[in-house]
């Protein structure tokens, strides 16, 4: 009786090779993230050009992440747009499962929630006036582990801003990010959302081109 010949072990697919690298990519990016120095002198210069560009400016309503201590703060992004008259509007985690959208009124009716991160209190999020649908964005401030110059984005690979991406199709993608994440070119799946900008302390990322923005960091400080 021959013997059979063994099964060789299954090949791994491209989509399982794009996710090694992107494991790799953040990672990467974390590190780089962990080192920053002058962190907030970064996170004032990325705040003002913001609020600056023409989409912000032209947005009436616009969704912003609530940032984690390590990710580019945006409490004073919050801020200005409540001060501004902008609707503003912050993402939860429902269920595990998908994000949805919250107006906010201030900053004080948000509570540490999934992840850590600060969410809304859960009796006004029953309330149906501060529900906000995805197609009434017209501005979305989102994070991400790493970009690229192109767009690419690479978060903790939840997929959560993927999907409520996927459903804002009215509105500007902003990624906010410090200099330091990003990367030559991030490996992305079929189902990975580009955003339209990158947005550090450096510069302005726009398909691929980058618009060198005023940096003046902690050592180069005027002195009096």
């Amino acid at each position: 009786m021959i013997n059979p010949l063994p099964t060789p072990p299954p090949q791994p697919s491209v989509d399982d090779a794009i996710r090694s690298q992107k494991s790799r990519c953040r990672h990467a990016a974390l590190a780089a993230r962990r080192e920053l120095r002058h962190r907030s002198a970064a996170d004032r210069a990325i705040t003002s050009t913001v609020v600056g560009l023409d989409e912000y400016q032209r947005a009436k309503t616009v969704l912003c992440y609530v940032s984690l201590p390590e990710e580019v703060a945006t409490d004073e992004i919050i801020a200005i747009s409540r001060q501004s008259g902008k609707q503003i509007v912050v993402p939860y985690c429902h269920e595990g499962i998908d994000l949805k959208l919250f107006r906010l009124d201030d900053l004080s009716e948000l509570i540490p929630g999934t992840f850590n991160v600060r969410e809304p209190l859960w009796e006004l999020r029953r309330d149906p006036a501060r529900h906000v649908e995805p197609l009434q964005l017209d501005l979305v401030l989102a994070p991400g582990v790493a970009f690229d110059a192109h767009g690419g984005r690479i978060g903790f690979g939840k997929g959560y801003f993927d999907r409520l991406l996927l459903k804002a199709t009215r509105a500007a993608f902003v990624g906010l990010a410090y200099e330091a994440q990003l990367l030559p070119a991030v490996p992305i799946l079929d189902h990975d959302v580009r955003v339209h900008y990158v947005v550090t302390e450096r510069a302005v990322y726009r398909q691929g081109r980058r618009h060198p923005t005023h940096w003046l960091s902690a050592d180069h400080h005027p002195t009096s």
